[in-house]
């Protein structure tokens, strides 16, 4: 916009505004609830059960991580569980499992991640995309991707 010298008021038109605010706000809302003590709380609570060093760990981890990403949606997810990592075990191997199970939890619910949202949001004059619906597919593709992917992950890293 400042090297063409044009009027910005066409790209600006464009923005979603709602949104911004929305993932804006997501944010606020997850600042918000981690000063209140609760996140370090279950942090210090679940720690003992989900270490990086066995493999019903690493599901509860899993497990852990899915649901939390479906309830704040992944991204601030990530940022409530990244500077609790290095308690669990390598924390290597925590990074690399935090990104993928976010990134594919956030496929189980539509509210999962933003980004289904906003397509879901685009897509609303030409299909009405439902919670229940989107879950009869997320929740399969959620559960085969993360059942071959932590393991593979695992022994990997």
């Amino acid at each position: 916009m400042i090297a063409r010298r044009k009027n910005p008021a066409g790209i600006f038109a464009k923005v979603d505004w709602t949104l911004l605010v929305f993932f804006a706000s997501l944010f606020v809302v997850v600042a918000g609830f981690e000063k209140t003590g609760l996140v370090e709380k279950a942090w210090v609570a679940a720690a003992p059960r989900l270490g990086f060093d066995g493999a019903s760990g690493i599901a509860l981890f899993t497990a852990f991580v899915t649901i939390g990403s479906n309830l704040v949606s992944n991204v601030p997810m990530t940022l409530l569980a990244g500077p609790h990592l290095a308690a669990l075990g390598d924390p290597s191997l925590g990074w690399v499992l935090l990104g993928f199970v976010t990134t594919i939890a956030g496929n189980l619910t539509l509210v999962g991640s933003v980004a289904n949202i906003i397509v879901a949001e685009r897509a609303k004059d030409a299909y009405h995309l439902g919670y229940i619906e989107y879950l009869k597919f997320g929740a399969v593709s959620t559960i085969l991707s993360l059942a071959a992917g932590v393991p593979l992950i695992c022994l990997s890293v």
